[in-house]
């Protein structure tokens, strides 16, 4: 790995933690604050999928940078997404979603890759951006009908960046936590993928290679 990729994890830091916060945290720092252009405070952010990791931790980053966050998920991801600190919570399967959002965002993070920019472009502020975390043909037409709008739509492409990774670890420093679903030794792997398979996980499914042996 390039020097410019990694980070030193912090002493008090668990691994699991560290392993779990990387990817997703990163992602959702490079979303919201540079996709979504969220810098300061008096902001709103809305995120799907706040039952996994990206959405989870996206509450995470929103509330680190002064955002206002409502939350979109099922019942037991919303319970995480209170725990977590969200000021507003959507239930995702109430059948107008969109319309359960109150006011406009500056912000909308689609972690799930759910929905749609054409969706949820009424509730976007002028200059507000639509980030999703998944390609696709209906991605590109929604980013070409963009191309006439004041709010954007965006997708995330995450890069290992030291600088990111460093601001990562002083907030896990400072007592922030990723959402851990369950931990297991290498040698129950396959119980693991098993896990995330049904769907029923919330945060991220941790292998521990050292207990494996």
């Amino acid at each position: 790995a390039r020097s410019d990729q990694i980070a030193l994890k912090p002493p008090t830091v668990s691994h699991h933690q560290a392993a779990a916060a990387a990817t997703a945290a990163l992602t959702s720092v490079q979303a919201i604050r540079d996709q979504g252009k969220l810098s300061s405070s008096n902001t709103r952010v809305l995120i799907t999928g706040v039952s996994g990791a990206v959405g989870s931790t996206g509450i995470l980053v929103a509330k680190k940078l002064g955002a206002h966050v409502t939350a979109v998920g099922s019942s037991r991801g919303l319970e995480l997404a209170k725990r977590f600190g969200a000021d507003a919570l959507i239930d995702r399967k109430h059948s107008d979603v969109v319309e359960k959002a109150d006011g406009l965002f500056d912000v909308i993070f689609d972690a799930a890759a759910a929905y749609r920019w054409n969706q949820w472009k009424t509730k976007l502020k002028d200059g507000g951006s639509y980030v999703t975390t998944l390609p696709s043909i209906a991605f590109a037409a929604d980013k070409l009908g963009s191309l006439f709008s004041s709010k954007g739509a965006n997708l995330i492409y995450v890069k290992s960046k030291s600088k990111d990774l460093e601001l990562l670890a002083t907030w896990l420093r400072e007592g922030a936590e990723v959402a851990i679903d369950s931990t297991f030794p290498v040698r129950e792997v396959s119980k693991g993928f098993d896990r995330y398979r049904k769907g029923e996980f919330l945060g991220r499914i941790v292998v521990d290679v050292i207990a494996g042996f």
